[in-house]
């Protein structure tokens, strides 16, 4: 005989099903599947039965029978999150729990809306976690199955979205730190958008930032410091150490270039002279601040991004050169691909011959 200790607990619950071809009530005593009474008189009895939680299923995808697309489970049931808030001031004890799709929800507004109920509930809430694997559950959204490397501009429009939330409260964070990544490009992979396309993009994402801040109230008071990720130790034509940095604000002097000795750990140290801060180890302490680069008197006329000259939609062909190298090297996130494999295939696709070699820089010896 088992031990009272070694009895395994069941948690019952009560599943309210969505609104399906194949879970709606035929009889008409089991009343409405969408009336907020339907889903009190369930929550109320289950809760009476000592049951554990109160459940409700979730469903995204239009959904399709003999050749028909139709779409209950979608438009056919009030939003869960509204529905278990409404639970929570007609129930006392019973635990609230919503399947909530994480593919096609913000991370930070599935964790506020969970918060809101766990808090008007007092400690009831759960969370039912799934994922979505197939497009055709990705019909009613606009990235489809997942976030596509092609969505365009989605982290420059996220920022400026925040940007006019501080715009609105008179207020902005003294650094903003933002990484647009789709100038590293997928090389000449089958398919993918072109390295052309990629960089254009990036171009447009950084114009669209720009316009946006100096058309600000904060303009008069910022400064953009834009710098490549890495030089990807690449074979630039003078110095395979160079890479281009820009520095924008109305203190900048316009029309010139800087061509002063500056490395990386000078921009930062450039930020942080700025922010009034002390430099964080002895390499940006020692590095040369920017003072070439502006002015005393600020020019405060505003930045207009131009249209992009380049297809921002081309994609590799087949069999381009490079493309089954490219096929195999990783672009799930920045510098996974080898960087002299990439390098020497972007020279060859975009400038043809053979790369010359780097030239090592006489400050890296």
């Amino acid at each position: 005989m088992a031990s009272r200790s070694d009895v395994k607990k069941v948690h019952l619950a009560a599943h309210f099903p969505g609104v399906n071809n194949t879970t709606v009530w035929s009889d008409p005593a089991a009343g409405s599947h969408i009336e907020f009474s339907s889903f009190v008189k369930l929550a109320r009895t289950a809760e009476r039965a000592k049951f554990d939680f109160f459940f409700l299923a979730e469903g995204l995808r239009l959904r399709e029978q003999r050749g028909q697309i139709h779409d209950l489970d979608v438009v056919g049931r009030p939003d869960t999150f509204t529905v278990l808030a409404a639970l929570a001031a007609v129930t006392e004890r019973i635990g609230l729990s919503g399947t909530i799709n994480s593919t096609f929800n913000e991370p930070f507004e599935v964790a506020r809306q969970f918060a809101s109920l766990d808090h008007l509930s007092a400690g009831r809430a759960a969370w039912n976690v799934v994922t979505s694997w197939d497009a055709f559950t990705g019909e009613n959204f606009r990235r489809g199955g997942f976030l596509p490397e092609e969505s365009r501009y989605e982290r420059a429009k996220e920022f400026l979205r925040e940007w006019s939330e501080f715009a609105a409260k008179g207020e902005t964070p003294q650094l903003s730190l933002l990484r647009l990544g789709n100038d590293h490009t997928s090389g000449t992979a089958p398919g993918k958008l072109t390295p052309f396309a990629l960089n254009a993009d990036n171009d447009q994402a950084v114009g669209m930032l720009v316009e946006a801040i100096s058309h600000s109230k904060f303009w008069s008071t910022t400064a953009i410091f834009i710098i490549e990720d890495d030089a990807q130790n690449g074979p630039d034509h003078v110095d395979s150490h160079r890479a281009p940095a820009f520095v924008i604000s109305p203190y900048t002097r316009r029309g010139i270039v800087d061509s002063s000795m500056y490395n990386q750990t000078g921009l930062l140290h450039t930020i942080e002279a700025l922010l009034g801060i002390r430099p964080m180890t002895q390499f940006d302490a020692s590095a040369t601040v920017m003072f070439g680069s502006f002015l005393t008197h600020p020019d405060s006329r505003p930045w207009s991004s131009l249209a992009p000259q380049t297809s921002l939609t081309d994609r590799n062909p087949a069999n381009g050169p490079g493309s089954q190298q490219s096929a195999r090297l990783d672009f799930s996130d920045a510098d996974q691909a080898d960087d002299d494999t990439l390098n020497d295939i972007l020279w060859r696709a975009i400038r043809g011959g053979t790369p010359p070699a780097p030239v090592t820089s006489v400050f890296g010896k």
